[in-house]
Order: C-alpha cells, then structure tokens, then sequence
C-alpha cells in the first residue's frame, strides 16, 4: 500500500484549528485504486496510473497534541492531472474551490466571465475543482483520528 506521512505544517495538506486551540494533528494519506471487479485496492509502489482510472484518496488526522481540536477544518489540493469524482467526498461538510484554495463554496460553484462586455455566471464543473475543504463537525480529542475521504479520475492525456 503507498502510504505517505505528513506533519500538516506541510503544505500538502491544512487543517485550521480555530478558537485558540492548538493540538498537534498528523495526516496519513492512503490510495486506493478502482480494479476491474469494481473494488478499490491500495496503490501499488509502481504508482502507475493511466488516463480514466479512478483513485480513491482516505487521508485519516490524528490528533497528537495535549489538548481537543474543536472547529476544524481540512483542506486539500485535487492532485495534479486529477479530475474529482462528483459526490465522492466524505467527512463533513464539504466545499470546492475553483481557485487553488483561495475560495471556497457548496455546490454548484459559480464564477463569472466577462463575454462581450456582460459578466455572465457560470457553473463550475467539477473538473474545474483544484482543492477540497472538510468542515468537521465533531471534536477530534487527544490520540483519536478524523477520516475524510474523495475520489478522483486520471485525466485524459495524463499519465
């Protein structure tokens, strides 16, 4: 299984821990590939992947400080050459950015563009998601973990 630890001081990953609490939260971020009989099997070591298949990412938070983390957030990217799966995010609420983080909404993402002089709003769609956030909506206490989970699919002319 390809299993990567990260201290969420990291930018792969943020959690915002809000009100003043700080404890210490260390991401594991598993990754499951869709096989043929339609079950999700770790990622092998070769991590080789080719266009349209599909990649369930469970990133599991453990809380490693002293003190409760209350009011959490998670945020994470949409990997490169990855195209989220609608629906497929799990543990929270969730919303989408459109613009590398810098906001965030509950689908359907708008945006507007500017056609012939008019601004006109759009629909995202969920190929245009670069990031991901979770609002948690339960404590995470001392020694114990919080599971978010999304799946995404290799872009065509991606390897």
């Amino acid at each position: 299984m390809r299993r990567f630890t990260l201290l969420l001081v990291l930018l792969a990953f943020s959690v915002l821990a809000q009100d003043g609490v700080r404890p210490v939260l260390e991401g594991n971020i598993s990754i499951f590939k869709l096989n043929e009989k339609n079950e999700y099997e770790p990622l092998g070591d070769e991590n080789k992947v080719k266009p349209g298949e599909v990649l369930r990412y469970e990133i599991e938070y453990v809380n490693k400080g002293n003190d409760t983390a209350t009011d959490v957030e998670f945020e994470h990217p949409v990997p490169s050459g990855m195209e989220y799966i609608p629906e497929s995010a799990e543990g929270g609420e969730v919303l989408f950015s459109i613009d590398q983080g810098e906001t965030y909404q509950t689908p359907p993402v708008k945006y507007e563009i500017e056609v012939n002089g008019i601004m006109e709003e759009k629909i995202a769609t969920p190929s245009m998601y670069t990031n991901i956030k979770w609002i948690y909506d339960k404590d995470i206490e001392v020694d114990e973990s919080a599971i978010v989970k999304f799946t995404a699919k290799v872009k065509e002319g991606e390897k």
